[in-house]
């Protein structure tokens, strides 16, 4: 199975922020009360963001701290709600 083009962006900028396995991302769901928020990635100590309503994904280092917002193209199921 041929990962999507937002997958690829993601595992991409991975690479570039310096993890050590850009290709081994982890994704969950973002959920508060039940109701949807967004998708989480997660690289060694990178972490990614990608909300419902936006077309970039937001890349923070351990500390929580913002490192890069990158603009996606994202297909019709990860726009969805849980």
């Amino acid at each position: 199975m041929q990962p999507d083009a937002t997958f690829q962006t993601i595992s991409a900028v991975f690479a570039e922020l310096g993890a050590d396995r850009p290709e081994e991302i982890s994704r969950t769901l973002l959920l508060r009360d039940g109701y949807f928020l967004g998708h989480r990635f997660r690289c060694d100590k990178l972490q990614a963001v990608l909300l419902p309503d936006s077309e970039e994904v937001e890349f923070f280092d351990e500390d929580g701290e913002l490192l890069q917002s990158v603009r996606v193209q994202r297909p019709a199921e990860m726009r969805k709600a849980a």
